[in-house]
């Protein structure tokens, strides 16, 4: 309830989406999977004992794409968000969930929603929590 107001003032269906998917996988732990997503192999081979977090890397092309549109300022963004497993209580989703809502007021790109959201609640903040957390675990 508490993060209502936030959620509500996202206005992009992928931010949006993103942000519902970090409070679910927080409160509930579970599998998360954007709709055009693809499992090239068995989860279970990707997944070791004691693992409490999976994420996919990004496209090497996307990422090409993303450096071209953004410039070199901005994050080359390795990891992604659009499939995700974790524990209940994940802190790198603790993060993306505070994150978000400390930037609710910020506008990050006006020229272009996809970028907003990339930088919002996409690629960008969350490659910065999952290295973050992977150097510092919480």
């Amino acid at each position: 309830p508490a993060l209502r107001p936030v959620y509500d003032r996202l206005r992009d269906r992928r931010t949006s989406e993103e942000f519902w998917a970090y409070l679910v996988l927080f409160k509930c732990g579970g599998l998360y999977a954007a709709l055009d997503c693809t499992c090239e192999r068995p989860l279970h081979r990707l997944l070791a004992g004691g693992d409490d977090m999976l994420v996919g890397m990004q496209p090497k092309v996307a990422s090409r794409v993303l450096r071209k549109q953004l410039g070199l300022q901005h994050h080359t963004f390795p990891l992604q968000q659009w499939c995700i497993a974790a524990a209940p209580g994940h802190p790198v989703l603790r993060y993306m969930i505070d994150y978000v809502a400390n930037n609710i007021n910020r506008v990050f790109c006006r020229e272009s929603p996809d970028i907003d959201a990339l930088l919002r609640t996409g690629a960008a903040p969350f490659t910065d929590a999952v290295f973050a957390f992977r150097k510092d675990p919480m």
